[in-house]
């Protein structure tokens, strides 16, 4: 099991370095960006079939097969969630924007929130705010998309919110033309 873990690990800090490469990603690249994700995914799956295969090899009790079996079902768990995160940050690399960029274009560099003042959810990510009621403006080569939707922030109220709550009127993110 050690061995997925410094698969894990190693892929781990190949997704960090690629979130500053898939930042400039575009939209035609976005089919290569998926296709790494894919190859990856099955290169730690077949990682995590051979630790097994190791392991039960070598196991000599039932108890111990059981573990194998458990280990394998996590390993393979934790390369899905990768998986995931990897392909999430494909999409959202045409939507990247660095701060200083953003806020010295006219944009507004921030998370975004929606809900009541109880139940307000905000995004993990920042985001280049263009338009809505402050008027932001989006860098040049990038434009402001009105329709859109943040992963796991669901849309409760029509409009959405700063992360203290104040709604921010018709807004947009920036998006790399």
């Amino acid at each position: 099991m050690k061995k997925s873990l410094y698969v894990l690990m190693f892929f781990m800090l190949v997704f960090i370095l690629s979130l500053n490469i898939v930042s400039s990603l575009k939209n035609e690249e976005l089919y290569q960006c998926k296709a790494i994700c894919s190859v990856n995914f099955k290169l730690n799956s077949q990682a995590c079939t051979s630790d097994y295969n190791f392991c039960k090899a070598y196991c000599t009790n039932l108890e111990c097969k059981k573990r194998c079996t458990e280990d394998r079902v996590l390993c393979k768990k934790e390369f899905r969630e990768y998986y995931g995160l990897c392909k999430n940050s494909c999409m959202l690399g045409s939507f990247s924007v660095a701060e200083y960029i953003c806020e010295s274009n006219g944009g507004s560099y921030q998370q975004l929130c929606n809900g009541n003042y109880f139940d307000l959810r905000c995004s993990t990510a920042d985001y280049c705010v263009c338009s809505g009621d402050l008027n932001y403006s989006c860098p040049l080569n990038y434009s402001c998309v009105k329709n859109f939707s943040v992963k796991n922030i669901p849309t409760i109220e029509t409009s959405w919110k700063s992360s203290t709550g104040v709604p921010m009127g018709d807004i947009g993110i920036c998006r790399r033309d």
